[in-house]
């Protein structure tokens, strides 16, 4: 009797200890510890598996009011052990160089659209003395203009040619700082549906106004709660016949849907009251913070559609009985899988082999890329490419350190698993058949790819701002089912809770 009590409390504390180095991240420090003035003072955290620091463009956040620094990184949580693939390490970030003095540094993390929490506060003191800049001489414009004179004839004398002439004079006309467009993500943002009072605004007016803020703001609530910008939740706006029936039965879902808003809010804003502001509002239905969730079932390590091959057995197919369905129906319809993105030239999805036909289900016409969704200033640049694996340029010196490079997610394979049981092409010789013999597969990618410091990992993560449009956009597009493997610890009535 002993022995199994000794061995229950064991399997208890061995439990716990799984349990704890699954989520964590250490408190935080800075190094060096005793900083001298002017020389870089950066912050280390150090954590994993399932708790990550991710680099967007953006972040981290750092501010300073006197000598209280508070830097703001971004960050990522999974709850489902499946997923806890992030990687232990040290998250390192220079924070700034300082004068001599005593500070206080706050370091604060948060979720896409969850409130800050906080690491730590860190003590430090700068000692030694500033060392005034050497001020370096610069031209007058008599000068620079003689200088650039002279360089423009020296490489005119060089390029010969009236092409490189007109390179040179469209190269010089270019601003020294034009440089490719960044994704900044929300800290925070609320949904806001708008009802149809009279003496309501629309949508449009509410965006537009945002947009280029000029006179009285048309919803008076979101002047007083100073939001960051606001978009729409549908981005891809209703048009032509369709717009005239929406506005011919407002109270529709899908008319409401259309008058719903994004609301995005800088990350030291009170959310809590602007949430209660909005909902006071007469104008406003509705107003809800997008529910975090995180993909589900399968591990994001590679892109295996099946364990196992087709004879021994097959994720459940055998108890669903799927062969026996077969020999009745083998199914048809169009269905969206609104996930990660999939493997686009997998041999069990893919429609040709170069210009052979080769079976697959997936439909890269009815695929959308909205990843970026709600995290960017319009317009949005919506992408056909839907490959998990997509090269994107990470520019953060934690998973690029020789400088912003093409890059593609470590841990990927979650949408390839969820398209291959919806609908694997049997006959492509892997020994895997998918649920629906010819069902089309439409995939709507709501996963973006981040840096994580800590590990330095390039990693998919999922955009809950994007979950929402793309639902609504693969039933405009006809679909008549859509696949959505992914949940959380709060899944409440959707439509009871947004007023649809």
């Amino acid at each position: 009797m002993l022995k199994h009590s000794v061995a229950l409390v064991l399997a208890l504390l061995l439990s716990l200890f799984m349990q704890s180095v699954h989520a964590f991240f250490d408190p935080p420090y800075i190094t060096p510890a005793h900083p001298t003035a002017g020389q870089p003072v950066s912050v280390n955290i150090y954590g994993g598996e399932c708790d990550g620091i991710i680099g967007m463009p953006g972040y981290p956040q750092i501010t300073q009011n006197g000598n209280a620094i508070r830097i703001l990184f971004l960050s990522v949580h999974y709850d489902d052990p499946t997923f806890c693939n992030i990687g232990v390490g040290t998250a390192t970030q220079i924070v700034g160089t300082y004068a001599p003095g005593d500070y206080t540094l706050q370091v604060d993390h948060h979720e896409p659209g969850g409130l800050p929490q906080t690491l730590g506060v860190i003590p430090f003191t700068v000692t030694g003395t500033v060392v005034p800049p050497i001020q370096a001489p610069t031209l007058n414009g008599i000068g620079l203009a003689l200088l650039v004179a002279c360089l423009l004839g020296i490489m005119a004398w060089t390029l010969r040619s009236r092409a490189s002439y007109l390179l040179l004079i469209a190269l010089m006309c270019l601003s020294p700082n034009l440089r490719a467009q960044e994704i900044r993500e929300s800290g925070m943002m609320i949904e806001v549906l708008l009802t149809t009072s009279p003496g309501a605004p629309t949508a449009k007016q509410v965006v537009d106004y945002y947009a280029r803020p000029s006179g009285t703001p048309p919803l008076a609530t979101l002047a007083s709660t100073n939001p960051e910008r606001v978009q729409y939740l549908l981005s891809i706006r209703a048009e032509g016949d369709f717009l005239e029936r929406l506005e011919a039965n407002p109270n529709s879902v899908r008319a409401k849907l259309e008058r719903y808003l994004l609301v995005v809010y800088p990350d030291d804003a009170d959310l809590d009251r602007a949430l209660a502001t909005l909902r006071a509002d007469p104008y406003v239905a509705a107003a809800n913070e997008p529910i975090p969730m995180e993909f589900s079932s399968a591990e994001l390590i590679g892109f295996d559609i099946i364990e196992g091959p087709l004879g021994g057995g097959q994720y459940g197919r055998d108890d669903l009985n799927i062969d026996a369905a077969w020999q009745i129906a083998g199914g048809y319809a169009l269905i969206a899988d609104i996930d990660s993105g999939l493997d686009t030239d997998h041999p069990a999805l893919r429609q040709f082999d170069g210009t052979d036909y080769a079976g697959g289900n997936f439909i890269p016409v009815a695929s959308l890329d909205v990843s970026l969704h709600g995290i960017g200033s319009p317009p949005y640049s919506y992408d056909a490419n839907v490959d998990e694996r997509e090269l994107v340029q990470i520019s953060d010196p934690n998973c690029s350190p020789g400088g912003p490079s093409m890059m593609a997610s470590i841990y990927a394979g979650h949408g390839t698993h969820t398209s291959g049981l919806i609908a694997a092409n049997g006959d492509a010789g892997l020994g895997v058949r998918g649920t629906c013999k010819h069902c089309g597969i439409a995939m709507w990618k709501v996963a973006y790819t981040a840096c994580n410091l800590q590990a330095g990992q390039v990693l998919l993560t999922y955009n809950k701002a994007a979950n929402a449009a793309a639902l609504t956009y693969v039933g405009d597009v006809g679909a008549q089912v859509a696949s959505m493997s992914f949940g959380g610890d709060k899944a409440p009535d959707f439509c009871a809770v947004r007023g649809i």
